[in-house]
């Protein structure tokens, strides 16, 4: 397990990467909540619509991804030395600083005397992990299927650029021997 942890991975965070992850990220779970409502719903404790707290919960997120990558950048000297245990920690950081952020906006979006109890901080860290976890899922899934295509485009053009090459090399072999013909 060790090994499979400590194995090379790909730094996605940079800032224009991060943009399009953060937009990508603000999409799916806006629409993932608004079709499939995931966990309970009461509307009479919603002051906003249905829609208007999905969208602001997907910008909670959208925000603290981004900022969790500025902050990644800022400390991270070597890019290239990125791991798969590192990719993990820094999404589970990532989706448990959601998490509480989700719990410290209770007020602003939901109706309730305890919100600030700490059954409502669990649940929304509980539901931020559930949902996060399923997107990062889906979105690395698609990463591994892009990543795959685009290493067997480079092998295939790296195969035929090699055989060129090799009978280009075969067509102009030149060999100077100092063998006197008698």
């Amino acid at each position: 397990m060790r090994k499979y942890f400590n194995l090379s991975y790909p730094f996605y965070y940079d800032i224009k990467t991060a943009i399009l992850i953060s937009i990508l990220v603000f999409v799916l779970s806006t629409l993932f909540s608004i079709l499939f409502e995931p966990f309970d719903v009461n509307y009479e404790e919603l002051k906003f619509s249905f829609l208007s707290i999905s969208i602001t919960h997907s910008a909670v997120s959208f925000t603290v991804f981004m900022s969790s990558v500025i902050v990644l950048n800022f400390f991270r000297d070597n890019k290239n030395d990125w791991i798969l245990k590192n990719e993990f920690s820094f999404f589970f950081l990532v989706l448990l600083t959601i998490g509480v952020s989700q719990f410290l906006i209770r007020d602003i979006i939901y109706l309730k005397d305890d919100n600030w109890s700490f059954k409502y901080l669990v649940e929304e860290i509980r539901n931020t992990i559930l949902v996060g976890g399923l997107l990062i899922f889906v979105i690395t899934s698609i990463n591994i299927e892009r990543l795959k295509n685009i290493y067997i485009k480079k092998s295939k053009d790296l195969d035929s650029t090699l055989n060129a090459t090799l009978n280009e090399v075969e067509k102009h072999i030149e060999i100077k021997t100092q063998v006197i013909i008698r």
